[in-house]
């Protein structure tokens, strides 16, 4: 095996791990701290194109923000496991085994991953496991290994194409 496939294959696994570690980190978060973060995020989001929001009442900005609590964080949820399925299939394309199990193999370490992260939040105060943020997960997964795949597709068409 070459040097660069060697470093590719290190710095790819070593991707995956430090992403884990960002979701776990996600996953530890208390109940309010979670809140507080998404909340956050979604009140620049509705400053910036809603400029006069500001200029509500406090109780009305609540509400706005709450009305999108929901929606964010199962949207948060699905893109990091989407982040983490892309970044386990881009691995596993530096591995000589067919594409299938690539395939399957990122999908079955992005799902388990997930099932274990839902569990782990049983544990973190005010967290709970939800089966519906497992599937919200899974799905995010298996989009990144599709991404992957056909990135992968694309990237091999025009490197390999024949003149």
């Amino acid at each position: 095996m070459h040097v660069k496939v060697k470093i590719t294959r290190c710095t790819l696994w070593l991707l995956v791990i430090v992403w884990a570690v960002v979701i776990f980190c996600f996953s530890a978060q208390s109940a309010t701290q979670s809140s507080d973060l998404s909340g956050g995020f979604i009140r620049r989001i509705i400053e910036f194109f809603y400029p006069g929001f500001n200029l509500l009442e406090q109780l009305h900005q609540a509400q706005i923000v709450q009305g999108f609590q929901f929606l964010v964080r199962k949207i948060a949820h699905f893109s990091e496991y989407a982040i983490l399925g892309f970044l386990i299939m881009s691995a596993f394309m530096t591995h000589k085994i067919s594409t299938k199990q690539r395939r399957r193999y990122s999908v079955w370490i992005g799902s388990f991953y997930a099932l274990t992260d839902e569990f782990h939040q049983i544990f973190v105060p005010g967290r709970a496991m939800r089966l519906y943020d497992i599937a919200i997960d899974v799905l995010g997964v298996i989009v990144g290994v599709v991404i992957a795949f056909l990135l992968g597709l694309l990237i091999h068409k025009f490197l390999f194409r024949r003149k």
